[in-house]
């Protein structure tokens, strides 16, 4: 009796699980950057999709549900190409020790597609608020940077992450903050192989190598800090596309029938 109430809810989890597993590669795939437009386009929102995509700056994206948590974005496009992916979490209650397991999850799963990458701590300030403490994973793939970074208050923290070239992202930055990223970029020379990404060989057997501790870069804290993305939610935003509520509605009301069903047949 108790196995025949429990199949459901196993199924219930199984498909819960299968679909967040999709989510999370909906988001480590925009960082990747290498998906054909039209599925770039189906990240978009509506307001903001061409019929195809032109150059502009800062088109927003759908909110995607990913590693648990709620991301917004923005891409940036030049030749019909994919130049800039911003994704910040879009949640105000996330706590220190939830962001510090989120920044871990995410980290592992870049990982596997970008390479080991290094490990930034204490990174200081360039903005207003003096209580933050930042951390981040950092990858160079080809021209581009991937920066995975954490922000940490006393009673919150938040998730960003950048892919963009290296020259722009150093273009973007004030004087405080490139002076730290500079002075962190020379030393990571010294230490860091060039990173490629790992690729499975013609046989499709080939797997990523188990991830090695990264080296720790902590430089000297200049005396500001980078800019704090706001956390405000914004109410109506739609969930990614590879998730829609109505379907994991329709999952729970098959359970709970079916389980009706084998409890009724039971009695």
């Amino acid at each position: 009796m108790k196995a025949i109430l429990y199949l459901p809810l196993v199924t219930l989890n199984l498909v819960l699980s299968t679909i967040a597993s999709g989510a999370n590669a909906d988001l480590v795939d925009l960082i990747k950057g290498d998906q054909q437009s039209s599925t770039i386009l189906s990240f978009l929102k509506p307001e903001s999709k061409p019929s195809q995509i032109t150059d502009g700056e800062n088109r927003p994206l759908k909110r995607i549900i990913a590693f648990g948590y709620a991301f917004d974005g923005e891409l940036d496009f030049n030749g019909g190409v994919q130049t800039k992916l911003l994704m910040w979490t879009q949640e105000p209650l996330i706590t220190p020790e939830a962001g510090a397991d989120l920044f871990e999850e995410m980290a592992n799963a870049l990982r596997i597609v970008f390479g080991q990458g290094n490990r930034i701590a204490r990174i200081p300030n360039h903005g207003d608020a003096s209580d933050v403490k930042s951390t981040a994973m950092f990858w160079t793939i080809g021209a581009d940077i991937v920066l995975l970074q954490l922000d940490k208050y006393p009673s919150r923290a938040g998730i960003s992450i950048v892919r963009r070239s290296s020259e722009s992202w150093r273009s973007s930055m004030g004087a405080d903050e490139s002076e730290f990223w500079m002075r962190t970029l020379d030393e990571l020379e010294g230490i860091e192989p060039s990173i490629e990404i790992p690729r499975q060989n013609s046989q499709g057997n080939g797997s990523p190598p188990l991830a090695q501790p990264s080296p720790v870069v902590q430089p000297p804290t200049p005396k500001t800090a980078p800019e704090v993305k706001p956390t405000t939610s914004t109410p109506g935003d739609e969930p990614t596309s590879s998730i829609t509520w109505s379907v994991i509605v329709i999952l729970i009301a098959a359970v709970i029938g079916l389980a009706w069903l084998l409890l009724k047949k039971c009695k």
